[in-house]
């Protein structure tokens, strides 16, 4: 290991998996290639059908080009959907949160039920994370960012404690799905739609 070639993408098996999400078993059965992020195994790509479920080291154009060719193709023309388990997600609650995040980000902090993207800066003023911070009431705030850095994020935190605020690292307790594409429609049935019009 000390003196091997490290190829582009190439990815080490031992001890894993070691972390997964709830959609792992589903993913490997529609022929997900795994990838690792912080100890989380996160789906790189779908291959195409009878092909190998992994990526073949190569400093060309791997095996991957193919498969992920198609996925494009098929979010820029009809409709996608990605997991988002690989973000990293905090939780702030309290009734000094806002004046928290006035002081800790860059950008404007938006006001209940909307959401906007901030920069969180150093001492020095270089960027040390970039959020998305969604206001769920005036009192409670969702932090989305990476995934591998929310150790950094929650050290930065710490650094700025306030006896008014609660920071809650919910990265592996909440996920949730995003929709690309054109055509985002065609991926709802009526029985989900319905569930959706009763929850609105």
């Amino acid at each position: 290991m000390r003196f091997s070639v490290a190829y582009p993408n190439g990815k080490r098996s031992a001890a894993r998996p070691f972390k997964t999400s709830p959609m792992y078993d589903l993913f490997s059965g529609m022929n997900a290639v795994w990838g690792r992020q912080y100890g989380l195994e996160v789906v790189n790509y779908f291959t195409l059908p009878g092909k190998r479920t992994c990526e073949i080291p190569t400093f060309k154009r791997s095996n991957a080009w193919d498969a992920t060719n198609a996925e494009v193709a098929i979010v820029r023309t009809a409709v996608g959907i990605g997991e988002l388990s690989n973000f990293g997600k905090c939780r702030v609650t309290g009734p000094r949160a806002r004046e928290w995040f006035d002081r800790i980000m860059a950008g404007t902090i938006p006001q209940p039920s909307r959401l906007a993207l901030s920069p969180m800066l150093a001492r020095l003023g270089r960027i040390t994370g970039d959020f998305t911070v969604s206001c769920l009431s005036g009192t409670e705030f969702m932090l989305t960012a990476s995934y591998g850095a929310q150790g950094w994020h929650l050290r930065r935190f710490d650094a700025h404690w306030d006896d008014g605020v609660r920071v809650e690292n919910v990265s592996d307790a909440r996920s949730g799905f995003q929709i690309a594409g054109p055509t985002p429609q065609s991926c709802w049935n009526e029985p989900l739609a319905a569930t959706w019009r009763r929850s609105a």
